[in-house]
């Protein structure tokens, strides 16, 4: 009976939850900091401080989403993390939760499959990659970069069945891909999402 009461107070967070917060937390900043956020997009370790640290977008993201949630950043090779419940050990600042509810990890540059294994391999309801496409003024007349998107995501799915086909993970498990991009080199900044039940990338915020 305690098992099915623990398990009916378990925090899940879904990849539609996640995308509202996404969209609010971001509205939310460009309205207050634009030009800052303009000018850091989406250079390597200047986004990488605005996305990740624990005063940063990801944390102010969470706290958006319901449940007694923990973020973490840099913890045993994961960018990011949301944590509840218990820890297991006992331990203070709940080092090792009893539940992770979301992982993320965030990819400048383009070695998302490096991201997608590690991710693979973690247990966790909700999985999410950020990563960035080209702008839209970069892909007019060039077909690699007009296709890069898509193949990248069929890509990192295809990656997911391979290793499914070895060892299969729960199948509620959400992989959520978060893409930005910009309408041209310094212009207006957008957001696309894709998953591994929906591969063609929709915008949701920005732009």
């Amino acid at each position: 009976m305690r098992a099915l009461e623990a398990q009916s107070m378990m925090t899940v967070i879904t990849s539609k939850m996640f995308l509202e917060a996404f969209s609010e937390q971001w509205r939310e900043d460009v309205l207050r900091q634009k030009d800052k956020i303009y000018s850091k997009f989406p250079k390597n370790s200047e986004w990488t401080k605005f996305m990740q640290p624990k005063e940063g977008f990801l944390n102010r993201l969470m706290n958006r989403l319901p449940g007694s949630l923990h973020y973490r950043t840099e913890y045993y090779t994961i960018d990011s993390l949301y944590i509840s419940g218990n820890d297991l050990l006992k331990k203070k600042e709940l080092s090792y939760p009893s539940e992770v509810c979301v992982l993320i990890e965030h990819e400048n540059q383009d070695k998302v499959e490096e991201e997608m294994w590690k991710l693979a391999y973690w247990r966790a309801p909700l999985k999410v990659i950020i990563f960035y496409d080209y702008n839209d003024k970069a892909k007019e007349n060039n077909l690699r970069k007009q296709a890069w998107l898509i193949e990248k995501i069929s890509d990192l799915v295809e990656m997911l069945k391979v290793i499914n086909n070895y060892y299969s993970e729960n199948e509620d498990t959400e992989y959520l891909f978060i893409v930005g991009a910009r309408k041209e080199a310094q212009g207006e900044i957008y957001w696309k999402w894709a998953s591994n039940k929906s591969l063609q990338p929709t915008n949701f915020v920005g732009g």
